[in-house]
């Protein structure tokens, strides 16, 4: 089970609608390195319907991460309403 772990960023936007839509689902946060958390979220692709993992885009183009977890889990509790979800650490590549 090597998965690779290769999250599709969306628009804040796009974001605010799957979670309206209640369309998102599998909600993880993961620490990519130390120090930078992530969410991701599995959502039906809107061209093709295929379930895609997703994240948080910036308006910069890169991926929007967190210094502190507890800041993630509260901006997406307060946002979207999330109260549950899966916690996930990658491993340091070598």
């Amino acid at each position: 089970m090597n998965k690779r772990f290769i999250p599709m960023p969306i628009s804040l936007e796009c974001v605010d609608t799957i979670f309206q839509e209640k369309k998102a689902s599998s909600i993880t946060i993961v620490r990519t390195t130390h120090n930078k958390w992530i969410f991701t979220f599995e959502a039906p692709s809107p061209t093709t319907g295929a379930i895609e993992l997703c994240t948080l885009q910036t308006q910069r183009g890169s991926v929007r991460e967190w210094s502190d977890p507890r800041y993630l889990f509260d901006w997406l509790f307060k946002r979207y309403g999330v109260q549950e979800g899966n916690f996930k650490i990658l491993p340091k590549e070598k």
